[in-house]
């Protein structure tokens, strides 16, 4: 079996010895932190072990730039990737969310035309439709802000 990549849970006490062993040894490491302060720093005991390292002579000074550089791309571009996806999932609630108004609003109006209700709640209901339609172009607007944010990471690596 030839390992070629190398996926770290948690970047604390032992994930980022782990990341950073892993990644003098040559191999692409993927580091996993739900909390982004402990990824930001274990990323930041990482660098200051290769820059001992570096300053003893056991590592040349771009290679530990790269190493440190890849861990960090790899970390943001999963970021990245996960923010995407709830962005998307954010936009199919609010779509759905939309649709219910609509339908909330259909038969508001058809009790509103046998007598059911009174017409000033037409405006509410429309001012609800009217509310989900904005926070669905907000979700949109999201999406697209995710997705050039990944697009971005991916072309500059």
């Amino acid at each position: 079996m030839n390992i070629k990549k190398v996926g770290v849970v948690g970047c604390g006490l032992m994930g980022h010895g782990i990341a950073q062993a892993s990644a003098q040894s040559g191999y692409d490491v993927v580091v996993r932190e739900a909390d982004q302060g402990a990824l930001d720093k274990g990323l930041g005991k990482i660098e200051k072990q290769l820059a001992r390292a570096v300053e003893k002579g056991k590592l040349e000074q771009s290679d530990a730039d790269f190493r440190l550089r890849t861990i960090d791309v790899i970390s943001r571009v999963q970021q990245a990737y996960w923010e995407l996806v709830f962005a998307l999932r954010d936009q199919q609630n609010q779509l759905e969310n939309l649709n219910l108004s609509r339908e909330n609003l259909r038969n508001v109006e058809a009790q509103i035309a046998v007598g059911a209700k009174a017409p000033l709640e037409r405006a509410e209901v429309q001012t609800e439709l009217a509310n989900r339609e904005s926070a669905l172009l907000v979700s949109v607007q999201n999406v697209s802000i995710a997705e050039n944010n990944l697009k971005q990471l991916i072309h500059c690596w």
